[in-house]
């Protein structure tokens, strides 16, 4: 004969899996490498992203995933809004190359010139 089950049982079980999921989609989805590739030479990135121009850095990179961004298209609710935020380039530059908190450093993914690149895109047209 089955247990029976405490009372909200039912919905702490609905609540762990939603967290567990929206866990994984935070860590698959930000710098997951997007499988179309913009033919762009140049850089090193271990990710296989060999962009050069920072708006296709931003796609490649999966940026969107987590972040919104008009000029990019990006509509991503899990980071900042970036054109709420309006980050300078070397905030931006201080966040992709370290990472803080759920945002993954990009630092072993995109060279350090992509990292500026990237940088320079997002404070250009963030908020436009």
């Amino acid at each position: 004969m089955p247990l029976p089950s405490a009372p909200g049982s039912a919905l702490l079980r609905t609540f762990t899996l939603l967290a567990v999921t929206g866990s994984v989609a935070v860590f698959a989805g930000c710098g997951g490498d997007d499988a179309s590739d913009s033919g762009d030479s140049g850089g090193s990135g271990d990710a296989g992203i060999t962009a050069t121009s920072g708006d296709q850095i931003f796609k490649d990179a999966n940026c969107s995933s987590c972040h919104t961004l008009a000029a990019a298209d990006a509509k991503g609710a899990i980071g900042p809004n970036l054109d709420e935020v309006k980050p300078s380039a070397d905030t931006v530059k201080e966040y992709v190359t370290n990472g803080e908190g759920s945002m993954p450093a990009f630092s072993g993914r995109l060279s350090a010139a992509q990292i500026q690149a990237v940088s320079d895109y997002v404070a250009e047209v963030a908020g436009q």
